[in-house]
């Protein structure tokens, strides 16, 4: 049997929808960062396995975004609420890992709803 791990990205003080459109502040950084790479004539497969990378995690389910301007142990202790909550989900014989993809079997979460 193959053994799957869960992934829970977690969005610190960006948007989501910027991350996976390359929009905002974080799309203004990455495309910078592209361009600085490509006039140095880094491998482009390796930056185009970056931006995939980029957009694969911005999709996945259960996610966490944190905007708030609170004490990293807030932040630490709603994570560990969080990732308690999937172990526990995991853990019921019925559950069975949702693909990268899937919305069905975990809603949007945003830390504080935990």
């Amino acid at each position: 049997t193959k053994k799957k791990l869960l992934v829970i990205p977690i969005f610190l003080n960006v948007s989501k929808k910027d991350v996976r459109t390359f929009g905002g502040e974080f799309g203004e950084r990455f495309m910078e960062m592209r361009k600085r790479y490509t006039d140095y004539k880094y491998d482009p497969f390796r930056i185009q396995r970056w931006e995939t990378s980029v957009m694969t995690i911005s999709r996945m389910e259960p996610s966490l975004t944190w905007e708030a301007q609170s004490s990293n142990i807030h932040l630490a202790e709603e994570i560990i609420r969080a990732v308690k909550r999937e172990l526990d989900m995991a853990s019921d014989p019925g559950f069975s890992f949702p693909s990268e993809f899937s919305n069905d079997s975990h809603p949007k979460m945003t830390i504080g709803e935990v």
